[in-house]
């Protein structure tokens, strides 16, 4: 991400995933460990967390689990991704903080 440009202010990255306190040291990459913090400097972390229970209400997103579940799985060939479990979290986490920025 850092050699190509990929980090800065200009572009949000969002994980699933938290770091512990030496994953730079044993990230497999060429990357520097100054790299890999810039690159994180504009970063928001979600998870782990849970989609709300009921798949007919729609969230933040204005569609419900079951909805979204449909079209993820219509995008990706009826299959279920690695990490796809934070799918609907996610969705609404990257909703959620948008939403600010759209009622301007």
């Amino acid at each position: 991400l850092y050699r190509q440009g990929h980090c800065g202010a200009h572009i949000i990255l969002s994980t699933l995933n938290w770091w512990g306190p030496s994953w730079t040291a044993k990230a497999n990459t060429e990357c520097t460990e100054e790299e890999l913090l810039e690159v994180l400097n504009y970063s928001i972390y979600f998870g782990p967390s849970l989609a709300y229970p009921d798949e007919n209400t729609p969230t933040i997103s204005g569609q419900s689990n079951a909805e979204f579940d449909a079209r993820f799985k219509e995008l990706h060939n009826g299959s279920m991704p690695y990490a796809s479990a934070f799918r609907n979290p996610s969705y609404d986490a990257v909703w959620a903080s948008a939403w600010p920025s759209m009622l301007r």
